[in-house]
């Protein structure tokens, strides 16, 4: 399966604008609120993003960060943050695929 960015240069600019917000210390602001729960080889982390909004990140162990869901706001992350704990807690071998990829066969 091949995997190709969505939006490669919308992601460069809001790249840029991450780290602008870590350089004027915004990041720990928006970290206050942030939702994270380590399940067995994962952790699950629903956050306020600089460059997205609220989103829910998954990180299965020695690997890189999958974005599964993205949200208007904090209520609708909250509810999305618990689905993806007790979707992993039935389902640990389920597979994951980053909402900003699309994929190919």
């Amino acid at each position: 399966m091949t995997r190709k960015l969505k939006d490669p240069l919308g992601a460069f600019f809001r790249g840029v604008e991450a780290m602008r917000a870590a350089a004027m210390g915004e990041v720990e602001i928006i970290r206050e609120s942030a939702l994270t729960t380590k399940l067995g080889s994962f952790t699950v982390d629903t956050c306020n993003t600089v460059d997205k909004g609220w989103e829910t990140g998954i990180e299965p162990q020695g690997k890189s960060w999958i974005i599964v869901e993205s949200y208007e706001g904090e209520s609708q992350a909250k509810e999305g943050h618990k689905k993806w704990v007790e979707s992993l807690t039935k389902n640990p071998e389920q597979e994951l695929k980053d909402i900003n990829y699309t994929y190919e066969e």
